[in-house]
């Protein structure tokens, strides 16, 4: 199950909210358009080398934005799929904003990465008064940063609160059950025999995603203990997938660093578990709501709700 698991996960979302500056026609699934813009930013305001090359630099295993953003290279021969220790979540799927909209979202920052906070906050500041968000550089201002209601930032100095205590987020863990819908609320990009399954999935396809997504969270979250692969995966077969309600979501994102389009879609909807296996895997289930599910998670993807 899961060693000393509590009702903390340490894992820390805060909602960040900006002032659009101009009239902007933004994709439906925003995560990638926020990454993409405030990356460049983060490296200049963390890194100690004007030459911003990370392969010869001496820093790199303390460095906010290597750990961040290059996070395969902390990792021996670079072979395990440990993903970024962040998340940009947003739920805002407007298409067209205008001057004076907010666009909200939240970041969240998994264990000891809760300390990159304020350098996350800088490299949005900068961002938003210079490039700017697309192609086009509109402009944005960082209005506010709240923390489990809390607003911890001021708009005047541009500076986070000075004593700052970052509380983990809840662990809510479903009643003992047989039956759990669970809903794919953005494009969930889960890869079975080198492909993305889209609404033909399978318990077996889910558990594989599942246990894959939690395995590389432990160096950042610590608490969890997940048996051994074949042993969670047979459970697949005390499982039944019924009530789909799922299609598959096309989604074309533009690289700055790779300087194309690349198509990353992922399967939405929902679709109801059944089978006498949920009494076991409910703990790992409860942990979806906060940590994303599959590929691609840092842009968003992958965000889950739970329904009994």
């Amino acid at each position: 199950m899961l060693a000393d698991m509590t009702s903390n996960l340490p894992i820390y979302r805060f909602e960040v909210a900006l002032e659009i500056k101009g009239d902007l026609k933004a994709p439906r699934f925003k995560g990638s358009m926020l990454r993409g813009a405030m990356g460049l930013q983060f490296k200049q305001a963390a890194c100690v080398k004007q030459d911003g090359d990370c392969d010869i630099c001496p820093v790199t295993r303390s460095c906010p934005y290597f750990v961040c953003f290059e996070s395969r290279g902390l990792f021996e021969g670079n072979q395990r799929d440990v993903p970024h220790p962040y998340l940009i979540n947003c739920r805002d799927e407007r298409r067209n904003l205008s001057r004076g909209d907010l666009l909200i979202f939240d970041l969240v920052l998994m264990g000891n990465n809760v300390k990159s906070l304020p350098y996350f906050l800088f490299a949005f500041i900068r961002t938003g008064a210079g490039k700017g968000l697309t192609r086009r550089n509109i402009g944005f201002e960082v209005t506010g940063v709240l923390h489990r209601g809390t607003q911890i930032y001021d708009r005047e100095t541009q500076c986070l609160r000075e004593q700052l205590e970052p509380i983990p987020e809840t662990v809510i863990e479903p009643q003992e059950t047989k039956d759990l819908i669970l809903e794919l609320v953005t494009p969930t990009r889960i890869r079975a025999n080198k492909r993305f399954v889209g609404k033909e999935m399978e318990p077996l396809d889910f558990l594989k995603c599942l246990y894959h997504t939690l395995e590389g969270l432990e160096p950042y979250v610590g608490c969890l203990e997940l048996p051994e692969k074949a042993e969670f995966f047979e459970k697949s077969a005390d499982l039944q997938i019924v009530e789909r309600n799922l299609h598959w979501q096309p989604v074309i994102r533009h690289s700055n660093r790779q300087g194309k389009k690349i198509a990353m879609g992922g399967v939405m909807g929902s679709f109801r578990l059944q089978g006498e296996a949920l009494k076991d895997l409910t703990p790992y289930l409860s942990l979806l709501p906060h940590i994303n599910l599959g590929k691609n998670r840092v842009f968003g993807f992958g965000q889950v709700e739970l329904r009994q």
